[in-house]
Parts: structure tokens; C-alpha cells; sequence
């Protein structure tokens, strides 16, 4: 591991590069206290980033449990994405010009639309879960809180998820969650990007 790239509520997320044979491309490796999250939900995250493969999403490498002398860490391994994010294109208080927002906006929605036709929501995208590569392409990252459409009607309809500014009207007060939602999360977004 190299560097510390930030730490979240539930682990740390450091820089990694290979060092064994020739492969010099560098990760992001994410590691999860799992006293601190459900085991099982973490492996589910895994499974879901594994079956994600788009040039709008974060690229899933590995997932695997490591135990050290005082905890058990979930390591989830991605692709490194050093461009930033766009809630830090928005905390920069410069409003996006329309074509420059337009088109970061359509590979989002392209990434949606993979994730959708998947039958896979995101319920949580939001300006920090918007990740540029190093050429500035838009990746959806964070998929702790997505969800199939064949998941259980309780979990999909009794559970609110997601950031509040960016949750739909029809789920802010309880509506089944569907790829609408999602729709309505990039609006917010790209408001965001146009009004600062």
C-alpha cells in the first residue's frame, strides 16, 4: 500500500501499486472494519461491483477478507481514479459551461442506463459518488447502496436509502424505488453543475 487516500465512516481507502511482475497500473484499495458493517453486505457489494463492467463505473477488481492481529477487514480492490469528483467541481464555486456539464451528464446517464438494463439501481448517486478518471471521463462509484429490481418488495419499498437531496419527491415519502429515482439524482446533479 502507498498512500492514504481518505478515510470514511466505516474503513480506509489507500493507493496501491503492483509491485510483483509487470503490471504497473495502480488501485484503490478500500478497507472495512467489518465489526463496524454487516459481513454478508459487504460480500454482496462485491458480487454487484464484480458483474458492473462499463466505461462509466468504477472497474471491480478484487474482494477478500483479511484478518489482522486486532480486526477482520473487508479489502475491496478498484480501479484508481485520480480526477477527482464532482462534488469538488461544485465546492469550487465555478458553475460548469453548458457543454462541458452536458457531456458529463450523458456518460453518467450511459452509465445508468448499463446499471438499469442490469435491473440494478444505484439509491444513492450524488455529486461524491461521480468519480473522473484520469482523461476526465464521468464513473459512477459506491454501490453499497444499489439494489436489484428482483430484491424483495420490502426492501425495495419499506427502507429509505440515499442522500435526501438527491431522493425523488415519490420516494422522500415512501414510493417504491425504481430507475426513475436514479433519473432524478442525475437532474439534481446536473443543476449542481450548471448553478454552482
Amino acid at each position: 500500500l502507498a498512500a492514504r487516500l481518505g478515510k470514511g465512516s466505516f474503513g480506509v481507502t489507500y493507493r496501491m501499486r503492483k509491485v510483483a511482475g509487470i503490471d504497473a497500473r495502480r488501485y484503490a484499495v478500500k478497507q472495512i472494519d467489518s465489526e463496524e458493517l454487516d459481513g454478508a453486505g459487504l460480500e454482496k457489494e462485491a458480487r454487484l461491483l464484480s458483474t458492473i463492467e462499463h466505461e462509466n463505473t468504477l472497474r471491480f477488481y478484487d474482494a477478500f477478507w483479511h484478518d489482522t492481529d486486532d480486526s477482520r477487514l473487508f479489502v475491496i480492490v478498484t480501479e484508481l481514479l485520480t480526477g477527482g469528483s464532482l462534488a469538488e467541481k461544485i465546492a469550487a464555486e465555478v458553475p460548469l459551461q453548458p457543454p462541458e456539464a452536458a457531456a458529463l451528464m450523458r456518460q453518467v446517464a450511459s452509465g445508468l442506463a448499463y446499471m438499469h438494463s442490469l435491473n440494478l439501481q444505484h439509491r444513492d448517486l450524488k455529486p461524491a459518488n461521480v468519480m473522473l478518471d484520469s482523461t476526465g471521463r464521468a464513473r459512477i462509484i459506491d454501490f453499497g447502496l444499489a439494489c436489484a429490481s428482483s430484491a424483495s418488495r420490502r426492501s425495495r419499498t419499506k427502507t429509505k436509502v440515499g442522500t435526501d437531496a438527491y431522493m425523488s419527491p415519490e420516494k422522500a415519502v415512501g414510493k417504491r424505488y425504481g430507475p426513475a429515482d436514479d433519473v432524478w439524482a442525475a437532474g439534481c446533479i446536473l443543476a449542481e453543475l450548471l448553478l454552482g
